[in-house]
């Protein structure tokens, strides 16, 4: 089976395709959001917390590296894009949250795959061909690493392409 691929044209459609992907996830997912800068990653954050009520606490924590939100769900928010050891990965206080009832959200997760704890949902976050357009790959890491699409119920929302 193959990833899921969906292509957004407009920030409001990927903020719908978030909150329609934070109704799969339970109070302990990991969602790893790997991909380059203005891919879109802060973007599927704020539309998983604005599902659980909690949008309007989402910063980038590009600086902080970690912020918590308390909606309906807990949220841990965390960004690696300025860490470069996973010393000081492990050092932000990621690793505990994996032990918490939280939905833990990773940006730059590239850089710390091997810390995440399977299984996890990676989301890769691409530029598309439009100045607005962005292409999000859905699958999941399972604990033996092999990768499987994540169930998701949002053709409705997104148009997704073909396989």
């Amino acid at each position: 089976m193959s990833a899921h691929v969906f292509r957004s044209r407009s920030v409001e459609e990927t903020h719908a395709f978030a909150r329609a992907l934070a109704n799969r996830l339970d109070a302990r997912s990991v969602v790893a959001l790997c991909g380059e800068l203005g891919s879109g990653k802060t973007v599927v954050v704020r539309g998983i917390c604005d599902a659980f009520g909690c949008a309007d606490q989402v910063t980038s924590p590009t600086f902080t590296l970690v912020h918590e939100y308390q909606g309906t769900r807990r949220i841990v928010h965390c960004d690696l894009y300025r860490l470069s050891s996973m010393e000081e990965m492990i050092e932000t206080g990621m690793v505990e949250a994996f032990r918490e009832d939280a939905i833990v959200l990773v940006e730059w997760a590239e850089r710390a795959l091997d810390l995440l704890p399977r299984p996890f949902l990676r989301i890769a976050c691409e530029h598309g061909s439009g100045e607005n357009e962005r292409i999000f790959t859905v699958e999941t890491v399972e604990p033996d690493g092999a990768v499987a699409p994540f169930p998701l119920i949002v053709r409705q929302v997104l148009r997704e392409d073909p396989p």
